[in-house]
């Protein structure tokens, strides 16, 4: 919040030469990026076959839909409505609770972006549970029956 009303008094941004009127900010490719993680996490549920695969991807695609709304919205309603409603906003002293969480995240992510091998390995390691697990997924979602009108 601070970075907003900061950036917004007299409509250009010194710290960061940004005009706050041009189309990119810096919240821009954090929601893009986070976006597109939601939707390759259910891009697989759109290779599963048969009766299953049917019913799925009808939500698959609703659920994708969805997500690209709420990304327009992020990207042009939230920063419009932000400008209207908070512009007279004084910012306030950070919350207690957002402060511990950043000083404890900042030392792990300088470490990870320092020496990133063991992240990478832990991403080699789950990749590879997952190929492996992958042949004994079932299309146990419906329950079959031998009878269909009991």
């Amino acid at each position: 919040m601070r970075r907003f009303t900061h950036c917004t008094a007299g409509g250009r941004c010194a710290e960061h030469g940004t005009h706050r009127s041009g189309r990119f900010t810096r919240s821009t490719a954090p929601i893009v990026y986070a976006t597109l993680i939601v939707v390759a996490a259910v891009v697989p549920v759109l290779f599963i076959e048969g009766l299953t695969g049917a019913f799925f991807k009808p939500l698959i695609a609703a659920y994708v839909l969805a997500i690209a709304a709420s990304l327009v919205v992020a990207m042009t309603v939230t920063p419009a409505l932000c400008l209207i409603l908070l512009n007279t906003a004084r910012p306030r002293g950070a919350i207690a609770s957002g402060s511990l969480a950043a000083a404890s995240y900042a030392p792990l992510m300088e470490r990870a972006t320092r020496t990133p091998r063991p992240a990478f390995i832990t991403l080699g390691v789950v990749t590879l549970a997952g190929i492996g697990v992958w042949p004994l997924l079932g299309q146990s979602l419906l329950r079959r029956s031998r009878n269909a009108t009991s």
